[in-house]
């Protein structure tokens, strides 16, 4: 009886260790500071901040740290991040990775990330994270991190994607963000106002050199006296000329160049793992 016992109390351990090895596997954690970059207390906080904005949004927003990322078994950023993403988070996430070797960040994004984390929204992450992580305030600039990609995938979740628009006549770009944004219109209305004021400048500047004379009745007062002594006059005709050139005509085949453009969004590549991320990494 005994040995049936514990043989009933073995396998009842056996099945609770899988049961709590499959939830561990399929809730990995958003938050990974292999670096020991924060302390116990941030590493809570962040951690609940970032299971809260992913639990709203329906995507995951992570954060992996590593003191260097040869030690992962990797010797380029972007394939740490990719592969992080691709392991641990869900099909739609982005990812800030770090590694303090050589000082090495990346944002990766894959599923429907890519689409509402734009080049330009990186760029304003990178604009919100960096000063921080530069300066060694790592958990204020992990936050930043995580409330700023919050804001970029609920405004693309409203179909309102950051993003940036590109001329194809000039190449100048514009934020296309409504909050951020400098829409062509705006440039064109400053840029008729500035010309209406530098052209009231210069024609009062020209105005007022000129000197004022009095009205003459008949033009022969404005003549210098006996300066022009006019003996006869006749008008002979010489020639014409005429040349006639007839107006091209439109044909079908003719192309016409028309202005515009088109917006910015994502650059993405494929992983060793078959995946398509976009994102991109440098230097802090």
């Amino acid at each position: 009886m005994k040995k049936l016992y514990s043989i009933l109390i073995l396998s009842l351990s056996c099945l609770l260790a899988v049961s709590l090895s499959f939830s561990a596997f399929a809730a990995q954690p958003r938050l990974s500071d292999k670096a020991g970059l924060l302390s116990y207390t941030e590493q809570q906080n962040l951690e609940s901040k970032l299971d809260e904005l992913s639990e709203e949004l329906g995507v995951d927003i992570a954060v992996v740290t590593v003191d260097d990322m040869s030690d992962e078994g990797f010797y380029d950023i972007m394939e740490f991040a990719d592969y992080y993403a691709e392991s641990n988070l869900s099909e739609n996430s982005v990812v800030l990775a770090i590694s303090m070797a050589d000082r090495d960040y990346c944002i990766s994004t894959q599923g429907i990330c890519i689409d509402y984390i734009t080049d330009a929204g990186i760029s304003r992450l990178e604009d919100g994270f960096l000063p921080f992580l530069s300066g060694g305030e790592y958990y204020y600039a992990f936050e930043e991190f995580a409330d700023d990609s919050a804001e970029l995938i609920k405004s693309g979740q409203n179909g309102d994607v950051y993003d940036e628009w590109i001329y194809d006549d000039d190449n100048a770009y514009d934020d296309y963000a409504e909050d951020e944004g400098f829409k062509p219109l705006t440039a064109a209305v400053i840029s008729i106002v500035i010309g209406l004021i530098a052209g009231a400048i210069v024609v009062s500047v020209l105005k007022g050199q000129l000197k004022s004379v009095s009205k003459e009745n008949y033009a022969s007062n404005y003549a210098v006296s006996n300066s022009l002594n006019l003996l006869s006059q006749n008008d002979t005709f010489l020639y014409s000329s005429v040349a006639a050139v007839p107006r091209p005509k439109d044909t079908d085949n003719s192309t016409r160049s028309s202005g515009g453009g088109h917006m910015g969004g994502s650059s993405t590549h494929v992983s060793p793992g078959g995946v398509t991320h976009g994102g991109r990494g440098g230097k802090f």
